[in-house]
């Protein structure tokens, strides 16, 4: 299915220094700095961050990796931890 398990997600880019934890239900936000992509983030039904994908950023990292999301009610928190990037669900 891709693109966090939702068909036809809508897709926005943001040329922000960051991404907010809410955004639109359903959709994801790719963000360019200087016209390279450098983070994509996906939102869920409810508009709660679900997943981050770094493409580059400082430090000597393997690129690109993910990143999960957890929430504590209107609180939530990207966990350090890198993941392998899910292409699956999250293209």
């Amino acid at each position: 299915m891709g693109s966090g398990g939702v068909t036809n997600r809508s897709v926005e880019k943001s040329f922000e220094r960051s991404l907010e934890p809410k955004g639109k239900p359903n959709s994801r936000i790719d963000r360019y700095k200087n016209g390279i992509k450098v983070q994509s983030r996906w939102y869920d039904e409810k508009g709660k961050a679900i997943r981050n994908r770094d493409y580059v950023h400082g430090g000597k990292f393997s690129f690109p990796h993910d990143h999960a999301w957890i929430w504590n009610g209107d609180n939530g928190d990207r966990i350090k931890e890198h993941l392998p990037p899910d292409y699956d669900n999250f293209n």
